[in-house]
């Protein structure tokens, strides 16, 4: 079966004693073909038609139990022909050919009833292609403001659950969805901070994301954080080239200390260093303490 026949079967000539988990899998991979070429129009009849012949086959799969595998591959077309059929109706609402919510058969049909001609003139209303309201809620929301590649990956994140299921694939395509709005309001506070002058590492903490994933979303939405390009021209500084410097100091402090005779200092300026060493020596034992731990 070609891309051709695929846009002619009628779910009635289901020949199910032809049917084989061969078959099945040939039929999915022209589907995708197929459905790729009608999703460009605005005649949904021939994706209606190869969405209720793959329903058929998807039932004949289950009761002739060719296997998992081959079930899920019927079912992947149907879960594709459904969303073939949301767009393909949008196209036509879009182009004025197909009845939006309202309409009626106007949309599709003259004054008097008298059917529209023309390539993309459709036979009938939505309602006949989509009867039930909870199918054509779902239907749609594989399609609104859904994209091809949210669509992919839900699909196959519900195909690798072994659960290919209207409900199932719906949920997977609202998470996907509802993670893109994330990331898009993710992106806009990006974007306003980068204005304010605040990095990437800033962002990091008011954003509640790590720091390479603020520079993959600034990335991905065509942001420029111009805090980085700055720091990325000055040097970093290198923790263990100071910790060693530190601990160096420190060494030749010790053995200066032990050299010093104490009689001879200036008792005013003694309470200064006595200011500025309590100071420095808390600094020096969390310094120590943090060093001790990580040998330990």
């Amino acid at each position: 079966m070609d891309g051709k026949e695929l846009a002619h079967v009628k779910a009635g000539e289901v020949d199910r004693s032809q049917i084989t988990g061969e078959m099945v899998t040939q039929a999915l991979v022209k589907s995708l073909e197929f459905l790729e070429e009608a999703m460009r129009g605005t005649d949904p009849t021939p994706i209606a038609e190869f969405k209720a012949w793959a329903a058929t086959v998807e039932e004949a799969t289950r009761q002739k139990k060719l296997g998992r595998e081959i079930e899920l591959d019927a079912a992947e077309m149907v879960r594709r022909a459904e969303r073939g059929l949301g767009v393909v109706i949008r196209n036509g609402q879009a182009e004025g050919v197909l009845p939006t919510t309202g309409q009626g058969t106007a949309g599709a049909f003259g004054p008097g009833g008298r059917e529209r001609r023309g390539p993309d003139s459709t036979r009938s209303h939505i309602a006949d292609l989509l009867p039930h309201g909870s199918e054509r809620a779902m239907t749609y929301a594989v399609t609104d403001d859904v994209t091809d590649e949210q669509f992919e990956t839900a699909l196959t994140a519900a195909k690798q659950e072994g659960n290919l299921s209207r409900r199932n694939v719906v949920r997977k395509v609202k998470a996907q969805t509802t993670a893109f709005q994330s990331r898009k309001q993710r992106a806009q506070r990006i974007a306003e901070l980068a204005e304010q002058g605040y990095s990437s590492r800033q962002m990091s903490g008011r954003v509640g994301v790590s720091e390479e994933t603020v520079r993959l979303i600034a990335r991905d939405f065509g942001l420029t954080i111009h805090a980085d390009k700055t720091m990325g021209k000055t040097r970093r500084h290198d923790s263990n080239r100071i910790a060693q410097e530190t601990v160096n100091a420190l060494e030749g402090l010790a053995m200066g200390v032990d050299l010093i005779a104490y009689d001879g200092l200036d008792r005013e300026t003694a309470a200064h260093w006595a200011t500025s060493l309590d100071a420095s020596m808390r600094t020096l034992n969390r310094f120590r303490k943090q060093i001790k731990e990580m040998t330990q």
